[in-house]
């Protein structure tokens, strides 16, 4: 059945989405048509083969009322007949990708590295999707630095500024991957002049008040030993959602964070307090927080968890980072770790140069780590 106006109007997208059709009257139109938080665009192309040649025409966009199906079935029709008299007036399609296209091969390029985290590839995914909404057809050396602030400026007042500076970073090295391939000769990245937003450090204030709340809450939350585990190790939030039982010890007492899961790419030693022990051997084989509609098999995404709890505990300031700052700033203040031992208990793998000459011996590790839990047990009661 061919493609008419109504259908390309109510094909069915995702916002993001691009999907390119073919039209089944005239041979070698296409329409691609993308749906964005500005609403639904579309263009029509010509792309035909012959001789061994490859002819390639952008027809123009599709603007009901102005230039639609009709319109482009006409140009595509012409230029087939001119294409059997040898008269094609298409020039063969362009070897600079657009900005899409330049994502995608950095993506399979960059992310499919085994080094980097399952968590960076996911945020990556995600910031992408922000410049491929805006700037999926124009070609990467097309992009200009007003295109890139004009997006910045965007999504720092929708998104947040984290999240544009993340997807400007990421778009400027999209960018230069395409230039070290000789797409964007002589030009500069168009991401540089952009002034990204400063970003205030978030720093931890002990309030043993706070402490306390936090803890009571905790009790309380269908949740808890995620809490808890997070809390008494000091362990980053991806880490102890991906917690499996092959990488506990538990004669020993100890987590071992493999380099593939651990920040620094190296194996991450964690010492276990009674609580942990008790949590991990209560729940058995397998991963230990476990989630049957995940593809990965284990939580991911508990997002609205810690919403409930924030809520719970009167902590709107918290964040789930902040259980890890707090745990080292009870370790620093309250259970006598000095830099070195903070950075061992936190899995850190730079601290200036000391790292190369010092390191925490297990038994060290571990009465700071139970000195630590022992002043949050305290607090919490």
């Amino acid at each position: 059945m061919p493609i008419g106006e109504d259908a390309l109007k109510r094909y069915p997208l995702q916002v993001g989405q691009r999907v390119e059709l073919a039209d089944d009257v005239e041979a070698g139109l296409f329409v691609r048509i993308r749906l964005g938080t500005r609403g639904r665009t579309g263009s029509f192309i010509w792309r035909r083969e012959s001789g061994g040649r490859r002819h390639y025409l952008k027809l123009g966009p599709w603007l009901p009322g102005t230039f639609g199906l009709g319109e482009a079935r006409e140009r595509a029709k012409v230029l087939n007949a001119q294409l059997v008299l040898g008269q094609v007036e298409a020039t063969k399609k362009s070897r600079v990708p657009t900005v899409r296209e330049a994502w995608d091969g950095f993506r399979e390029y960059s992310l499919a590295k085994k080094t980097l985290r399952p968590s960076t590839r996911q945020f990556y995914e995600f910031a992408a999707k922000h410049f491929l909404d805006e700037y999926d057809f124009v070609k990467i050396n097309k992009l200009t630095a007003s295109d890139c602030d004009s997006l910045h400026t965007k999504l720092g007042r929708t998104a947040g500024h984290r999240t544009a500076n993340a997807v400007i970073d990421l778009l400027g090295r999209v960018w230069e991957w395409a230039a070290d391939r000789g797409f964007c000769a002589d030009r500069r990245n168009p991401t540089s002049v952009v002034q990204r937003f400063r970003i205030e450090k978030r720093d931890f204030e002990y309030k043993e008040a706070e402490v306390r709340r936090f803890f009571k809450a905790v009790a309380k939350d269908p949740l808890k030993d995620v809490w808890l585990v997070l809390a008494f190790t000091g362990a980053r939030i991806g880490n102890v959602l991906s917690a499996h039982r092959d990488q506990f010890d538990l004669k020993r007492r100890t987590w071992t964070i493999p380099p593939a899961m651990a920040k620094g790419k190296r194996p991450i030693l964690i010492q276990l307090v009674d609580e942990v022990v008790e949590i991990v051997e209560r729940r058995g084989d397998g991963w230990l927080f476990p989630a049957k509609r995940s593809a990965k098999g284990h939580r991911s995404n508990i997002s609205k968890d810690w919403q409930r709890l924030q809520q719970s505990a009167g902590l709107p300031d918290w964040r789930m980072h902040t259980v890890r700052k707090l745990f080292a700033t009870v370790a620093r203040n309250f259970a006598g770790a000095d830099k070195g031992m903070t950075m061992d208990l936190l899995g850190h793998v730079h601290i200036d140069s000391q790292n190369a000459y010092v390191s925490s011996t297990p038994e060290a590790v571990r009465k700071a780590m139970e000195a630590t839990v022992a002043e949050m047990r305290r607090v919490a009661r």
